[in-house]
């Protein structure tokens, strides 16, 4: 993949990466998984066979809407709570308010894709990594219902 930032072993030893490069490698994650996001939901239905990460084993419900969720949420936080841009090159809308949309989708309990939703339960640690890295984009938004759900993985 071709960078526009040159790598700088001088200041990254073992990666070359700068800080820059990190950031840039991330939108371009991002735009990549962002084309499987509905607008409507923030529901991201990743093709593929969830075999082929080597990965599939640790996850709890592999190929699933939560986990695709989860895990990609926390890119699009670390994202925007370095960069403070909710856009990425590659995708035409806001990174940030799709995901908004998706945990007002998973906390609904009248929207199929609730996880066995329940009073009270906590929900997955993306969405709180996320909720902890960039609160002013992921908690303060939300509506009073949504959050007060969300506060209580939180525990705040």
């Amino acid at each position: 993949m071709e960078l526009k930032d040159k790598s700088n072993y001088a200041l990254s030893p073992y990666t070359g990466y700068t800080r820059e490069n990190w950031i840039e490698l991330t939108a371009k994650i991002i735009a990549g998984f962002m084309q499987h996001a509905n607008p409507k939901t923030g529901v991201l239905t990743l093709t593929g066979n969830p075999e082929e990460t080597r990965l599939h084993r640790q996850l709890k419900n592999p190929g699933s809407f939560v986990e695709a969720f989860e895990r990609t949420h926390m890119a699009v936080a670390a994202y925007i709570a370095a960069t403070g841009k909710t856009t990425v090159d590659g995708y035409p809308g806001d990174i940030g308010e799709i995901f908004r949309k998706g945990m007002a989708t998973f906390t609904d309990p009248k929207n199929p894709y609730a996880p066995n939703y329940k009073k009270g339960q906590s929900f997955g640690t993306g969405t709180v990594i996320a909720m902890l890295l960039a609160p002013e984009y992921f908690l303060k938004p939300l509506s009073k219902e949504v959050r007060k759900i969300w506060r209580v993985s939180l525990r705040i």
